[in-house]
């Protein structure tokens, strides 16, 4: 009873975070109370954590330990630092740099078999088909169909008009950088007997569309750029990756899945110009603007990226070995309500720690692709295209973080998390899933 109470409480935790990142934070904190005491009652009455080994409640392996922790302690050092310096933002780093890694890092040991995985990516799907019912909404109310009834708690975004083009942002759009991708990896690398992507081929085909469909309306040319990205690069593991590469009829579905993805495409096209009458052109031009340095001069977008970084720049140069620590201001200030945030992360990141702890994330995420490539995707077991799915999309929402903190918030981090709970499942019990 209490297991599945736990069960249900993190099932309810990860669905709100993609519905309702940044938001919804005193029911996110309810749910994380009552995990916490749950799994504290189960752990007393049946000893799951030590005394009963052929049913383990936790399990991490010592590597994903002794890594995770001391990246905390490298965020806990630059935090000490920020705080020594004076940062007025020092403090509200502490939460994502050094809490929130160790509680996910509860949850990768608690997810520790190929059946807990497996429930994860069910409310992954679960949480998308959500966002499409709200979605449909709007959708409904903007061609005048029904009525705004939704209470005020739901009623956050939908149509808008920026730069003569039509946009439609809500309350999930942020975890449309992962979300797109990962459908779109997973269409691409779908294949039938496998666990973790046995669903059929029209539902992965369908939300891959209207994924798309989500982030070209949203606007978000770090979105768009990221998931085409990903996308192609989903494709050319596909066609490398592909189970029999001698096989004929595993040639011909490649390539009808192919011409399904495009057939999709433009109708996504068709429906966004007819029916929503989308500025294509508008969007365009918004592209050229970041490429364009004459054009930046008239994007407000460009010109406060550009002030960022001269600031963020100048900062870095007066402590380019350590940084000047968390929550540092420059003298450039974005927001007089968080005036240590920024839009272009990792050179905030870069001017807050410096070469050395800049170095140190890096290294923790090249580490993490290159330990999950070499360990799970070369596994030939049932783990290794979903292994792929997750890395594209986190690929992809590495990129789009470039220029908004996406991965900054404890509504991010599970992002980075999720590939790392593979790795540990993996290794410690790896027969668990050449078994499956």
């Amino acid at each position: 009873m209490l297991s599945s109470l736990f069960k249900l409480n993190a099932g309810a935790l990860l669905c709100m975070m993609i519905f309702a990142p940044g938001t919804w934070q005193y029911p996110k904190a309810a749910l994380i109370l009552l995990m916490i005491l749950s799994y504290i009652v189960v752990i007393y009455r049946d000893d799951l954590l030590f005394g009963n080994l052929e049913k383990p409640l936790f399990r991490l392996d010592a590597k994903i330990i002794i890594t995770v922790v001391s990246v905390c302690l490298c965020g806990l050092f630059f935090v000490l630092r920020g705080v020594f310096f004076g940062n007025v933002g020092a403090m509200y780093s502490f939460g994502t740099y050094v809490i929130w890694p160790v509680f996910y890092l509860f949850m990768v040991g608690v997810v520790s078999t190929p059946k807990k995985l497996e429930f994860v990516f069910r409310v992954i799907e679960f949480a998308y088909v959500l966002i499409i019912i709200y979605s449909v909404q709007f959708f409904l109310h903007y061609f005048g169909l029904i009525g705004d009834f939704l209470p005020s708690l739901f009623r956050d975004g939908g149509f808008d008009v920026v730069g003569g083009a039509l946009t439609f942002n809500i309350m999930p759009t942020n975890s449309l950088g992962f979300l797109s991708p990962f459908f779109c990896a997973m269409f691409i690398l779908y294949h039938k007997d496998d666990m973790f992507l046995s669903k059929g081929i029209l539902y992965v085909a369908l939300a891959a569309c209207s994924s798309v469909l989500f982030v070209i309306l949203s606007g978000r040319r770090a979105f768009i750029l990221a998931t085409f990205l990903s996308s192609m690069i989903a494709l050319f593991l596909g066609w490398f990756l592909r189970k029999d590469k001698h096989n004929n009829n595993i040639v011909g579905l490649f390539f009808i899945k192919l011409l399904i993805a495009l057939v999709l495409v433009v109708v996504s096209a068709v429906l966004l110009l007819f029916m929503f009458n989308f500025n294509f052109s508008g969007l365009f031009h918004r592209f050229l603007d970041v490429f364009d340095p004459g054009r930046m001069l008239f994007s407000i977008t460009a010109v406060a990226h550009h002030l960022q970084m001269q600031a963020l720049w100048n900062g870095f140069l007066v402590h380019p070995i350590l940084g000047n620590g968390f929550g540092y201001v420059a003298h450039y200030i974005r927001s007089l309500q968080q005036p240590w945030a920024y839009e272009l992360t990792y050179m905030d990141l870069l001017a807050s720690t410096g070469v050395v702890g800049g170095a140190v994330y890096l290294c923790a995420i090249i580490a993490l692709f290159w330990v999950a490539i070499k360990l799970l995707v070369r596994s030939g077991s049932s783990i290794d295209r979903m292994t792929l799915v997750v890395l594209v999309a986190l690929f992809s929402m590495l990129l789009a973080n470039s220029v908004d903190p996406y991965l900054n918030k404890f509504d991010g981090l599970w992002m980075i998390f999720l590939p790392i709970a593979m790795i540990n499942a993996y290794m410690v019990d790896a027969r668990a899933f050449h078994n499956e």
